[in-house]
């Protein structure tokens, strides 16, 4: 979700940095600017769902990016999670 620079980088710096993901992605819009990669996670995991319930659990990352942004898990516990599966 985030990257060196751009709309996603912000957008993970603001979930990371406190802000809810919903209200994070609400800022921004606001602002003009437009976190596609929250709405491109939440369509995504029900989606690839659909096609097999277990491919999401291939997908550590993306299964950790969306637990942070649609389950309301604290982000630095779920990094932490994810480091010590790799």
């Amino acid at each position: 979700m985030t990257s060196a620079a751009g709309r996603n980088r912000k957008l993970g710096d603001l979930v990371g940095g406190g802000v809810k993901p919903k209200e994070a992605f609400k800022i921004m819009y606001d602002d003009g600017e437009y976190g596609e990669g929250y709405i491109a996670l939440e369509l995504a995991v029900p989606w690839l769902e659909t096609l097999d319930k277990k491919i999401i659990d291939e997908l550590p990352l993306f299964k950790t990016l969306f637990k942070i942004f649609f389950n309301n898990r604290k982000p630095i516990d779920e990094l932490k999670k994810l480091v010590k599966k790799i």
